[in-house]
């Protein structure tokens, strides 16, 4: 791959980095900003011939849907293979808007002591429409609880490209 820009301020960070060939004919460009404790990710894949591109997000802690947002059970496996049909209880979100979704992270960090208002550790994940969004639970190796696999409740979203560029959109707080 190779490095577009990179910013190492305080106050924005950024990195943008793209990678020809990551699939035969697929490039795939991603751009992260760190600022004022949110992390924006823009990914933008591109080929000349039709693909299909999955945005993947684990994370551990207990994940809802945001407001609006609703998860109804899949009627399969996202694709044949034997990762994807590990994916337990496998849903499809659907509501309109930014894609929302909350973690509540109080079994994997503690609360910060100093807050004004002490409040549950959480993440909320935004991310603008770009194909179909799924949630499901994989496993992954906890280094929070140090407990091997752990539950990790992910966002799965599914966009098609047919030789024009496909861009996912997604906001960390």
């Amino acid at each position: 791959g190779r490095l577009l820009a990179w910013s190492a301020d305080p106050a924005r960070q950024v990195a943008v980095a793209r990678v020809d060939g990551v699939r035969p004919g697929v490039a795939h460009t991603r751009a992260v900003v760190l600022a004022g404790g949110v992390v924006v990710v823009l990914d933008r894949l591109e080929s000349a011939e039709p693909h299909v591109y999955d945005f993947v997000y684990h994370n551990f802690g207990r994940l809802a849907p945001g407001a609006g947002w609703t998860a109804t059970p899949a009627a399969g496996p996202l694709w044949d293979s034997s990762p994807a049909r590990s994916i337990g209880d496998l849903r499809v979100l659907e509501g309109r808007g930014p894609l929302r979704l909350d973690w509540d992270l109080a079994g994997q960090v503690a609360a910060p002591a100093a807050a004004a208002e002490p409040r549950s550790p959480a993440l909320a994940l935004w991310q603008l429409p770009a194909g179909r969004a799924f949630i499901g639970t994989t496993g992954l190796n906890n280094p929070n609880t140090a407990t091997i696999p752990d539950s990790a409740p992910s966002l799965f979203t599914r966009a098609e490209g047919r030789g024009a560029p496909v861009a996912f959109a997604t906001v960390l707080e």
